[in-house]
This record gives structure tokens, sequence and C-alpha cells, in this order.
């Protein structure tokens, strides 16, 4: 067993509990998304989601290390997910983020394919004080939607770019594809999570009420 199983444990067992609860809420279905966390050890090493795993099996075995380079730390034969890069940009641009969870939800999903804008806009909502930093519900909280694409590194390198101007946003969607959003910890990005498809039924109601 390699040392960073027995020292990250705790949070293993807390990402597979997430995976979990986010296939049976459909929000990861098949053998998409993907999630990671930050070393506590060495902040330039990531437990991330092996790619082509189907969530509704997901173990510990299915993670894996990797450093700031994508690249695995312990097993060349691990491939991690796709979209690895996207996960590297935040963490860099973001030194105190230390989880991104990626799900593939319907309802982001569908408004970015609706949305005109490259971006989602909520205000006035009690549930915004759910992401970090919000000590009120009166503020224009701005969801960026990025164009979705086969040449990860460069979309990461777009993304990056963006959240260097804008380091307030605390997500952003792939347009068709899904959500990413981060946090502090786990519990901080599965709380994001949580808020953000509040907002997206909100918004889809909102939509519909027109």
């Amino acid at each position: 067993m390699h040392n960073w199983i027995m020292t990250e444990d705790q949070k293993i067992k807390e990402l597979v509990k997430i995976v979990n609860i986010f296939h049976d809420r459909g929000l990861s279905p098949a053998t998409s998304t993907n999630y990671s966390f930050r070393l506590t050890e060495n902040k330039d090493l990531f437990v991330i989601s092996q790619s082509g795993v189907d969530k509704s099996d997901f173990q510990a075995g299915h993670l894996m290390v990797i450093n700031n380079k994508a690249e695995s730390v312990y097993d060349p034969n691990l491939k991690p997910s796709a979209e690895t890069f996207i996960h590297i940009v935040v963490y860099e641009i973001f030194p105190e983020i230390n989880a991104i969870l990626h799900t593939h939800s319907l309802n982001a999903t569908f408004l970015s394919m609706k949305e005109e804008n490259n971006f989602l806009e909520f205000e006035g909502l009690e549930l915004l004080k759910g992401l970090e930093g919000n000590s009120t519900h009166e503020l224009k909280e701005t969801l960026p939607i990025f164009p979705n694409s086969q040449d990860i590194k460069s979309l990461s390198k777009e993304i990056g770019e963006y959240l260097k101007r804008h380091p307030e946003t605390h997500g952003l969607i792939l347009k068709g594809h899904g959500l990413y959003t981060w946090g502090k910890d786990l519990k901080s990005a599965k709380r994001h999570v949580e808020t953000y498809e509040y907002l997206f039924q909100y918004k889809l109601l909102e939509q519909k009420s027109l």
C-alpha cells in the first residue's frame, strides 16, 4: 500500500462517498465526470479519478495520484481523466483550493445549451450564501460557460486566463457537458455542487414562467 493511501485515507473514503451520492442523484451517469483533491503533504500532487470508470461501481481503487504535469506518479499504466488539465490549472491559480468536483449535471447542460450569453447569472437568492465567501444574498453571482472542446490543454489555458481575471469565481460550465466547482475541502466542494443544482433548478423554473 502506498503511503499516500494511508495518510489520505479519510479523504479517499469521503470522496468515494460523494461520487456514490452523485451517481445516485443522476449527476454522475455511466463513465462520465471526474473528481480530485490535493494531497496534504505535497501540494503539487493530486488524487484524481481514473479515466473510463463506471461511477455506479466507484471505489477507492479507481483513484490515482498525479503531479502538476498530469503524469501518473506511482503506476504509469493508470490513465487519469481526460480533463485532468482543467483540475491542474484551477489548483495552480487557487492555492487555497484543495478539492474539485465535476458533475454531468443535466440542469447545467440544458441551461448551457439554451443560454445565448457565455455565462449564467444569479442574484437575490438566499442559497447564494452556500458558495464560499458569500455573506449575503444581495449580490450577483456569475457562472461562466466555456465551449466544450477536445483540446483540453487549450481549453484549460482559456479557463486559467479567465480565473486570473475573475478570482471570485466558484465554478464553471462546459457547454453541453457539465459543471466544475471547487472548494477549500471536499465538504465545501460538495456544498457548492448542491448549491449550484438548486440555482439551476430555480433558473429553469424562472425561464418556464416567462
